[in-house]
């Protein structure tokens, strides 16, 4: 009986040291019988896709997330990697099964193309220190109108598959037609044109050079 109850204890002691070394190893856990207690960060959507925006304005965004841990969520902090952009409020405790939303905002570039703006958030989600990233898409684009003094008279401007003279057409538009320019090349030298330099643009998908002069903002 007695080799019994020293047993017991053994048992016991043995329990309550692996319990202590578990905490000493996981600070940010707790452990209340075989579950573990820990914050778990999930954003509802942690890219957003502006699409077109304008030219050096100032915009604004909240990416919401819930705390889908058993364990109170902690944001430590956040930031921006560019300097056109910042985080400026989040929420800074989250307790289980709760939302909670990052706030941050940027300056859309003064270029042509499609940019990315990163912003990272510091938490203790999983039971230690994570870093979670997100995301935001933007274009920027300016457009023209066919039309002017240079237009053919065919009233129709070709759109080349290179920027040269000899390329290709790939489609035509009509005077007063308008495309998106995705960028410009300075292409082969064209005399008769004034130093005229390509655009290369888009219309409903399609993709071609067109020289500037026969062009108007």
């Amino acid at each position: 009986m007695r080799a019994l109850s020293f047993i017991i204890i053994i048992l016991i002691s043995n329990f309550t040291f692996a319990a202590n070394q578990l905490a000493m190893i996981h600070p940010n856990l707790e452990v209340n019988g075989e579950e573990e207690l820990i914050s778990k960060l999930v954003f509802k959507n942690n890219i957003t896709d502006l699409g077109e925006v304008n030219f050096g304005e100032e915009y604004t965004h909240s990416f919401e997330f819930i705390n889908e841990g058993n364990a109170t969520l902690e944001i430590e902090g956040a930031f921006a990697k560019n300097e056109n952009a910042e985080v400026f409020s989040f929420s800074p405790i989250i307790e289980p099964g709760k939302s909670g939303w990052i706030r941050v905002k940027f300056e859309s570039k003064l270029s042509i193309g499609k940019f990315e703006e990163y912003f990272f958030i510091r938490s203790n989600s999983g039971g230690k220190k994570s870093l979670s990233k997100l995301k935001i898409k933007y274009e920027l684009f300016e457009y023209l109108a066919i039309g002017g003094d240079n237009v053919e008279a065919t009233d129709k401007i070709n759109i080349r598959e290179q920027p040269l003279l000899n390329s290709p057409v790939v489609y035509t538009l009509t005077l007063g037609e308008t495309c998106k320019i995705l960028g410009d090349d300075l292409g082969d030298y064209v005399e008769k044109f004034d130093d005229s330099f390509w655009f290369k643009v888009e219309s409903e998908g399609r993709v071609g050079w067109v020289l500037s002069a026969l062009t108007e903002f």
